[in-house]
């Protein structure tokens, strides 16, 4: 319903922008490339969509290479803003100054 969305954007002073972000979505060995992923990710597209959210974002592991695949077969990409190169890396900061290490998760995201 809209409620929830009128309740959020009154507390973010009208500039709410609902997202809706899908993590740790899994499919069985033995039920994969039977569509079961396929079918779960266009129900959270749904879902995001009736909240009015223009984008559904992906955590996904990132060294899992056949996921990631996966969501670029759908249309996923790196969000705008986030480069390519620095996907699944993280910069991490200590006192002698900051380095790009290796990230547990890289965004997707695709518009909807």
């Amino acid at each position: 319903s809209a409620a929830p969305r009128a309740r959020a954007r009154a507390r973010a002073g009208g500039d709410f922008v609902p997202r809706a972000v899908l993590d740790g979505l899994v499919v069985r060995a033995s039920s994969r490339r039977a569509g079961v992923g396929r079918a779960l990710v266009a129900e959270a597209e749904m879902l995001a969509r009736s909240w009015g959210s223009g984008a559904l974002l992906l955590r996904v592991e990132a060294a899992n290479r056949g996921a990631r695949e996966f969501y670029t077969q759908l249309g996923y990409t790196p969000p705008a803003g986030c480069d390519e190169r620095v996907a699944g890396r993280k910069l991490v900061a200590d006192r002698f100054g900051a380095k790009w290490a290796p990230a547990e998760d890289a965004p997707l995201a695709r518009a909807l």
